[in-house]
């Protein structure tokens, strides 16, 4: 047999009286569910692979992420070193020049922030308020009163 999940439940339904509550066809009936189940582990094993798989991607994607760190703070080591020797000179090689340019940089004092707050909080930005679901389900679950927000429980599949 090679029924799709849905063709085999209906397939099985038709092998139920419902009046009589009798199964017409039991050796029918057994082979069904059988294929049944085969579908349903097989999708679980497959969901489990598939997870397994996203892991082991996941985990490349890390090393890879760590080696390029590790690459940019070297290049920029190097790159410091380099600046720190020249002082300002340009170098020019045949498969390299290195020269420099002038730029502009804000830096402010440790009292900037009361300041502005104080006299132009338009050179402050503020970011927007996170909800701490952590601490409220603690609330909650202390059995403290949290207007506007409750326990909710589902039911979440597990396949392990």
């Amino acid at each position: 047999m090679n029924f799709k999940i849905y063709e085999i439940e209906k397939q099985i339904e038709n092998l139920i009286d419902f009046e009589t509550g009798e199964v017409l066809n039991l050796e029918m009936f057994e082979s069904l569910n059988l294929e049944y189940d085969r579908k349903i582990e097989n999708l679980a094993l497959s969901y489990k692979n598939l997870l397994a798989e996203s892991q082991a991607l996941k985990n490349e994607k890390n090393l890879l992420e760590d080696r390029q760190k590790k690459a940019e703070k070297k290049a920029e080591c190097i790159k410091k070193f380099i600046s720190e020797i020249l002082v300002g000179q340009k170098k020019e090689f045949t498969k390299v020049s290195i020269s420099y340019r002038k730029s502009k940089q804000v830096e402010v004092e440790e009292d900037f922030l009361n300041w502005a707050i104080s006299t132009n909080s338009n050179l402050i930005t503020y970011s927007d308020p996170k909800i701490d679901k952590i601490a409220i389900k603690q609330l909650l679950n202390d059995g403290e009163n949290v207007p506007y927000s409750k326990i909710v429980e589902k039911t979440n599949i597990q396949i392990k």
